[in-house]
């Protein structure tokens, strides 16, 4: 819902407003010199802003990690909004938050809570912003707080206030498009193996949780959910919950695999599908009893999960775990999680992807390399 007195879209339709907003900001992008290609100095102080949403954090992953690697010495601190906090949290690269509120989520702030993050960020003095997001509002922040290197993407003209301009292509993955930006800074590019860290605490929940069922021949967690992000609302991203259904069913009769179901309160519709379906075996239902990060440790531990196109999904790849993740309405070679355990299967359109081929594909995560490898896409 829009937010009373919020900055408001101009209201034309979707392309023509796409249009005015683009040659408005190609047209500014003159009072705002683009700087030399030339590597940064090494910056004391350095913010990213990245607001959302919860999937896209954790897909600048490889970025905040090639951040941290060319400046070791820098304190790099992340604006990141409310909803996709916790993702931002747990991250290893960055020293700390500034919470942002609702500022960056479009039609969800008011110009007074712009102003206010502006000057949040002035008075930490950075030297330095990396600017992970298409708006022209997060591009024009760094410019409002006085910082002098401005970097970041310019999708069709909208980073006009930024120094070090990255165009953004139209069929590129999202990460790499992140780390084009550290490519146009002058630092080279890493690509860790998990670049999200559970904290302590949230990793001993989860692991007494398994030590309940002690599964005898592991887990595979279940995330049947996903789609629902503040202003987005995509149900087209979930895959028909009977598809997660026969995986466990499968590998629960088969092989002894215990189903372990996640989910909040956006996702019981496809959570409580799934649970009736699996009823009559083991099954740990752990819906709504973990926060993001106990979510994080769990899918560590039980090491392999199956996943709609959601945040779970780039979760459980940012810990390292094996899985695979289906795709319905979006373009995994687009969208996809990165890292090389995680393989991507599509659903034709108007069809559905054979349980008992994913369930086959599940195994062969474990040995890189056979059948649809990790990190590639297959089509079903």
């Amino acid at each position: 819902m829009t937010h009373p007195g919020a900055i408001e879209a101009v209201p034309l339709a979707g392309s023509a407003r796409d249009g005015l907003v683009s040659a408005a900001c190609r047209a500014l992008a003159a009072g705002f010199p683009s700087a030399e290609d030339s590597a940064i100095s090494a910056p004391r102080r350095v913010l990213v802003i990245k607001p959302g949403s919860l999937g896209d954090v954790l897909l600048a992953g490889a970025a905040l990690a090639s951040l941290r690697k060319g400046f070791p010495d820098a304190e790099i601190s992340h604006l990141v909004g409310d909803w996709a906090r916790p993702a931002a949290a747990g991250s290893p690269s960055v020293d700390s938050l500034i919470v942002c509120g609702p500022v960056g989520t479009p039609g969800a702030y008011t110009l007074r809570q712009y102003v206010r993050t502006a000057n949040r960020i002035r008075a930490r003095r950075f030297d330095a912003a990396i600017v992970l997001d298409r708006s022209p509002l997060m591009a024009l922040l760094p410019w409002l707080a006085g910082i002098g290197v401005r970097a970041g993407l310019d999708s069709d003209g909208r980073g006009f206030a930024l120094n070090y301009r990255t165009p953004v292509p139209p069929a590129r993955h999202e990460g790499e498009i992140y780390l084009d930006v550290v490519r146009r800074i002058g630092l080279p590019v890493v690509r860790p193996d998990t670049w999200f860290r559970p904290p302590a605490a949230a990793s001993a929940k989860a692991r007494g949780l398994l030590a309940e069922m002690n599964p005898p021949s592991g887990c595979l967690v279940l995330a049947p959910g996903g789609g629902v992000n503040p202003g987005a609302r995509r149900l087209d991203k979930r895959w028909a919950p009977d598809g997660f259904v026969r995986v466990a069913r499968r590998l629960r009769d088969d092989a002894g695999v215990l189903p372990v179901l996640v989910g909040d309160a956006n996702d019981q519709d496809a959570v409580g599908a799934v649970r009736v379906g699996l009823s009559g075996g083991p099954l740990l239902d752990l819906s709504r009893r973990l926060e993001f990060a106990e979510i994080g440790a769990l899918l560590a531990l039980a090491g392999r999960f199956l996943a709609n196109d959601s945040a779970i999904a780039h979760l459980g790849a940012a810990v390292g775990s094996r899985g695979v993740v289906i795709y319905t309405a979006t373009d995994p070679d687009i969208y996809g999680p990165q890292g090389g355990k995680v393989a991507r299967l599509v659903a034709a359109p108007g069809a559905g992807v054979e349980g008992a081929a994913v369930a086959a594909l599940m195994p062969r995560l474990d040995r890189p390399g056979s059948g649809s490898g990790p990190g590639r896409t297959a089509f079903l």
